[in-house]
């Protein structure tokens, strides 16, 4: 009885052993497989973010060239830029072509005289450009010149009128093997990129370049679904079978101009659970082992000392990849913390709406002399300070100055030093002296004047708090034409700039703490002075959104930050007159405002009943589209991010289906993004970014209605 006893325990012990030892390896294995995924989404990430830049490049450089008269009428000068062109560029292109409005060769540097005169018009991209007049990106073709490469199209126009196109060839071998070849985790793993329409651009697996990604793996429904979701643009990861091999991947979208690639990063499943081989091979030893001979004693001996061992290796191997993950993690720190307070932001500007829109209500119910207008006014004015602190987040998140004008940076200057915040400065500080240098024969820029204030602003008050008793801070500007490198660029774009020079003679900044200095919140302030770690932020921001360049000097003599921004030959921007309330009321319009937040609704609804509007408002697209079928609106205020189902642009492609030419407005608590710039192309007004006051919405609506 006794030995029958044993039979039957060893058996339950083995079994009950095995469903442990199982759960912990399933577990490890989930988790190996879950960080490893983060790594093979890091690495496309930052793949698709690298050529996503570089294409930026090349459309900056195209868009500079076709705006010349020599390009546009291709005389001899034309020529000799697009040769100069490439020969500044042979590591880079494979050639450079102006094709004519019909379709033609007119002229390829280097130059080909097979290729000129050749019709290209039947190529998709040059059709596309030829239909849109808009910068194009093409798929992986034959060039006429014999080769596979990928286009970047600009159009080229003379007076308005479309005169052909400049293209740009890259070889995309070499793009390939510079950006992608090498991405990948051991040895099985590897990278590749399909277009929009589902054709592979890259591969390193032979004949899958240039053929459909679903011909080719198409018999695997875990891998199409997973193709269909790259296809929409979204950003995720899968586990797919192919040729009867588990493999796990991660894909991102890579934006260029108006089309898109999907790059995902593959590793086989065996190889990302390569280091617990060993785990599954002794579970089974240890099993039958126990089966025949072990007792009950030495079983639970095994067992323990199986999950130590088990265990040692499962932190090994997770220290490993917190390492690795960290190494990654410092590269995209600046992106990770931008979108952080990119998602602050939003949720401020939401709550801030209440604190800057409804006093505009209630002075406006309240009478002149009333003693309750200070103090609505104030609680006004802290709400509009605090909206300044989540430009500032926007800036951090999105790096996009939104409403640029052509101006003169010697006005905004003039217009800071005369400002109360300068004022305040130069009472915090009375032992400096602030010194101006302006240049009466400045070029003028394209900018943003909000960002450019504070950007000048947050400068100016580093170089007071960097000065300890008496001093000087000092401002100069000045015409200035860039050719050679700088500190922090690799490369820079040859030209006229106009130069923003802003010195101290304090300490300076040490070797050590300059390579930082541009982190969002690291500062080396003392404690109990002004910032919140931003400020060199939104500095560095505005630049990068400008298409302009920071270089910093510093030593024991003092610091100088010189900001370069592009210089325009435009006419400077006429500044719009004040418009009183009563200029901005309508004459009863209907208008729908379409937002997923409720108390963003009233507002806007409030204000627009102020204005004598007939206010409606639905909380989502899906219910805007049903409202606007049985219903005629004047006007449609439209918020552009809405989380749970349609977002703005979505709804205004449907409005439009159904009302073509449904005039509408734009409202975000983000920065200008493409969605909105998308929806303005397609016949949207102004974007106006929340919190709403009663003179931004109203003016926008008038301008919106025509009025």
């Amino acid at each position: 009885m006794q030995i029958k006893k044993r039979y039957f325990i060893l058996p339950v012990l083995v079994v009950l052993f095995g469903f442990t030892y199982y759960s912990v390896y399933k577990e490890v294995k989930d988790k190996t497989i879950t960080e490893f995924n983060a790594q093979q989404m890091l690495l496309a990430k930052q793949a698709a973010k690298i050529i996503e830049k570089h294409f930026a490049h090349y459309f900056h450089d195209l868009a500079y060239l076709s705006k010349t008269d020599d390009i546009a009428a291709l005389n001899k000068n034309g020529k000799k830029l697009m040769d100069l062109f490439y020969n500044n560029s042979l590591d880079e292109i494979r050639a450079i072509t102006r094709v004519s409005k019909n379709g033609r060769i007119v002229y390829t540097a280097p130059f080909n005289q097979k290729a000129i005169g050749a019709d290209i018009s039947y190529q998709k991209h040059n059709r596309l450009i030829m239909d849109t007049h808009q910068p194009v990106v093409s798929d992986v073709f034959a060039a006429v010149q014999g080769y596979q490469a990928v286009a970047c199209l600009v159009p080229v126009f003379t007076n308005g009128e479309y005169q052909g196109a400049l293209t740009l060839l890259v070889p995309f071998d070499a793009l390939a093997k510079e950006f992608l070849e090498n991405i990948k985790i051991g040895k099985g793993g590897y990278a590749w990129v399909i277009s929009q329409k589902g054709r592979v651009l890259y591969c390193p697996v032979p004949g899958h370049a240039g053929k459909s990604i679903i011909d080719l793996h198409g018999k695997s429904a875990s891998f199409v679904s997973m193709v269909k979701k790259m296809l929409s643009q979204k950003t995720g990861t899968a586990t797919y079978t192919d040729n009867k091999i588990t493999k796990h991947a991660a894909y991102y979208p890579l934006q260029l101009g108006d089309t898109f690639w999907a790059i995902a990063v593959t590793t086989p499943e065996k190889e990302v659970l390569a280091t617990m081989t060993g785990f599954k091979n002794r579970f089974l030893m240890i099993v039958i082992l126990l089966t025949l001979v072990v007792s009950v004693y030495s079983y639970y001996i095994m067992r323990a000392s199986t999950i130590v061992k088990e265990e040692i290796k499962r932190k090994q191997t997770e220290e490993k990849l917190r390492i690795s993950k960290e190494k990654i993690a410092r590269l995209q720190k600046m992106e990770s913390i931008g979108l952080m307070a990119g998602g602050i932001a939003h949720d401020l500007n939401n709550i801030l709406s209440g604190i800057v829109s409804y006093p505009d209500l209630i002075l406006m119910e309240l009478p002149d002399d009333s003693p309750l207008r200070k103090h609505i006014t104030a609680i006004q004015k802290s709400g509009l300070r605090a909206a300044d602190i989540v430009s500032d987040l926007l800036t951090v998140a999105r790096g996009i100055a939104v409403n640029k004008k052509t101006l003169s940076v010697n006005t905004m200057v003039a217009e800071y030093l005369a400002s109360p915040e300068h004022h305040k400065l130069e009472k915090m500080y009375p032992d400096i002296n602030f010194k101006v240098q302006l240049d009466s024969d400045l070029f003028n820029v394209d900018a943003s004047p909000s960002h450019m204030e504070k950007t000048l602003m947050n400068l100016v008050i580093n170089a007071s708090q960097a000065i300890v008793g008496v001093g000087n801070v000092s401002i100069a500007v000045s015409n200035r034409y860039l050719e050679g490198p700088l500190k922090l660029y690799a490369d820079i774009r040859k030209g006229n700039y106009v130069l923003l020079a802003i010195s101290d003679d304090g300490a300076g900044i040490s070797p050590k703490n300059i390579e930082r200095i541009f982190e969002p919140f690291y500062t080396k302030k003392i404690m109990g002075r002004t910032g919140t770690g931003l400020g060199l932020t939104v500095v560095w921001n505005t630049m990068l959104d400008h298409n302009g360049y920071i270089n910093v000097k510093s030593g024991n003599g003092g610091t100088t930050f010189e900001l370069y921004f592009p210089a325009t030959d435009k006419e400077l921007t006429v500044n719009e007159k004040d418009i009183s309330i009563k200029d901005l009321c309508g004459n009863g319009e209907k208008i729908l405002v379409v937002d997923d937040e409720k108390i963003q609704r009233e507002i806007a609804c409030a204000l627009l009943a102020q204005l004598n509007y007939t206010a409606e408002s639905v909380s989502n697209g899906e219910a805007a589209i049903k409202r606007i079928k049985n219903n005629a609106f004047d006007l449609i205020v439209l918020d552009m991010i809405m989380p749970n189902g349609m977002n703005g642009l979505e709804t205004y492609k449907k409005i439009i289906t159904i009302h073509p030419g449904q005039k509408a407005i734009i409202a975000s608590g983000y920065a200008e993004t493409d969605d909105i710039k998308t929806a303005q192309q397609l016949g949207a007004g102004e974007y106006i970014k929340k919190p709403y006051t009663i003179e931004k919405i109203g003016l926008a609506i008038k301008k919106a209605l025509g009025q």
